[in-house]
């Protein structure tokens, strides 16, 4: 039966007063969706605290769910999460793999204007074919992009500090300044 005496612990205790063991209560919040969603908050902080897992597999609406089936299951079920909790609570946090990643992979990739424009060769090679252009050229067609593609763009501040973040270098050309494509990663 749990206790407590602070709200940031719990003691487990069992039959006549022994403790099993001191908790700390921790929860995940779960959500669910049926497609990835856009969110303005393009932050790493933000992007790093979801875990998406995808469920590809449709079930088959035409036989009735057995839910027996599932039932004879749940001892499994309830013993293999038991004997993973404990790996997970030592690691701290899920470790995702394989369809997870490349799907937070996607997810960070939808709501990051920038990394989606850059990596739209059709506007970043148009825009740079010479490897460089003008900062304003480049907002704007950043801008244009955006625009078009459903996006609110940021401002032209953080724009430009993202762009030297991916390996673009500000150079000047009798006074303008230049933004010259130095990152082939893209």
């Amino acid at each position: 039966m749990p206790t407590t005496r602070r709200p940031d612990h719990v003691d487990l205790k069992q039959g006549a007063g022994q403790m099993l063991s001191p908790n700390k209560p921790w929860a995940v919040p779960v959500f669910s969706a049926n497609k990835l969603w856009r969110s303005s908050d393009d932050t790493k902080g933000y992007l790093r605290r979801w875990v998406i897992i995808p469920f590809p597999h449709e079930l088959d609406r035409t036989k009735k769910f057995d839910e027996s089936l599932l039932q004879a299951e749940a001892s499994g079920i309830f013993n293999k999460a038991v004997a993973n909790l404990s790996i997970l609570m030592e690691r701290g946090a899920f470790a995702p793999n394989g369809a997870a990643l490349d799907v937070m992979d996607e997810f960070r990739t939808q709501n990051d204007p920038v990394r989606m424009w850059l990596k739209d060769t059709s506007s970043v090679y148009t825009i740079f074919p010479s490897d460089r252009m003008s900062r304003d050229a480049a907002y704007e067609a950043y801008r244009w992009w955006c625009i078009s593609n459903g996006y609110k763009p940021k401002g032209s501040r953080d724009i430009y500090s993202r762009l030297r973040r991916e390996g673009f270098e500000e150079q000047s050309s009798n006074g303008t300044p230049l933004l010259r494509w130095a990152n082939q990663r893209l």
